[in-house]
């Protein structure tokens, strides 16, 4: 095990070595001080694809440019390879993590590494520099690029687009275009994917009919404070409830009773999505939200036979 990696370090610069230090705890052979390991070696390996595929140049480039650069790790494994991959360059780097849900974790895992910069927005701007996904996903079971959609998105709106809107309709139409379905390598817009972040807790859901017990129990968020950003729960309490809202009030704003309201939502887009021109351009919050419940109930109901 160790002449095989030795001869896998043997093709990469010495700061992209992968080893366990032996801190404790590590089983594997003592080799020139580092436990070398299976772990050691998957990761070795996908370190060195990266490299041969010219992936790491640009977390060196944004390293250079921004002084630090953010890999986020979705997928199981408590962010191993994301934090083994970090330390290659000497603490600039930051390592965020984001579970998958207990279906989506099985044997049949691959690995997919993103050098996509995302502008700072992921966790909602907290980020200043560029990240960096690290995306384990499964051939058969789901969407491997909603996380990335869902970035560009952000960027696109941001940088292309040029628009300035709230939080509500930002994450609502890169949560709407994350989660649509992908076939034969073309994006259904709209068409709902069970494997996409945030749908695929919609089969858990579990909305009572009673949409104030709803709010209470804060399974779902009010229209209003979604749109206005006040009067809700800490959505570092119930990101979960947030982003859904953000989804299904985006879907449903283009989607019921067959674009009803499609025009006059670009309106409120085009003029800055304030709780006003919601209500000027599409109804008062009132009537508009029980239209919502209604259609997010079917919505999640659907999902869950469906799952």
């Amino acid at each position: 095990m160790t002449a095989f990696y030795d001869a896998l370090v043997s093709t990469i610069p010495p700061h992209y070595h992968i080893a366990a230090p032996p801190c404790g705890g590590e089983l594997g052979a003592l080799h020139n001080g580092r436990i070398i390991n299976p772990d050691v070696i998957l990761y070795q390996r996908r370190v060195n694809a990266l490299y041969a595929g010219g992936a790491l140049q640009p977390i060196e480039n944004a390293i250079a440019s921004h002084g630090s650069a953010n890999i986020l790790e979705i997928g199981p494994g408590h962010g191993v390879f994301a934090r083994a991959l970090a330390e290659c360059f000497a603490g600039a780097v930051n390592v965020f993590l984001v579970d998958l849900p207990h279906y989506l974790q099985n044997p049949g895992e691959i690995f997919t590494f993103a050098t996509f910069q995302a502008g700072g927005v992921f966790y909602g701007g907290l980020i200043g520099a560029p990240v960096y996904m690290i995306v384990h996903h499964f051939a058969s079971q789901w969407n491997p690029y909603h996380w990335m959609l869902h970035e560009a998105t952000h960027q696109l709106n941001r940088e292309v687009a040029h628009l300035a809107i709230p939080k509500w309709i930002d994450e609502g139409l890169a949560a709407y275009f994350g989660a649509s379905e992908i076939r034969d390598d073309k994006l259904i817009r709209g068409s709902i994917d069970i494997n996409a972040y945030p749908i695929w807790w919609l089969p858990s859901l579990a909305l009572s009919g009673n949409i104030e017990a709803d709010f209470e129990s804060r399974k779902i968020i009010p229209i209003r404070a979604l749109i206005s950003g006040t009067g809700g729960p800490d959505i570092a309490q119930n990101v979960n409830a947030y982003y859904i809202g953000y989804w299904s009030l985006t879907h449903f704003l283009f989607h019921f009773d067959h674009g009803r309201y499609a025009s006059k939502f670009k309106q409120v887009i085009a003029e800055g999505g304030t709780l006003e021109s919601f209500e000027r351009n599409i109804g008062p919050v009132e009537r508009i939200q029980i239209e919502w419940y209604s259609y997010l109930r079917q919505r999640a109901d659907a999902e869950k036979h469906r799952s």
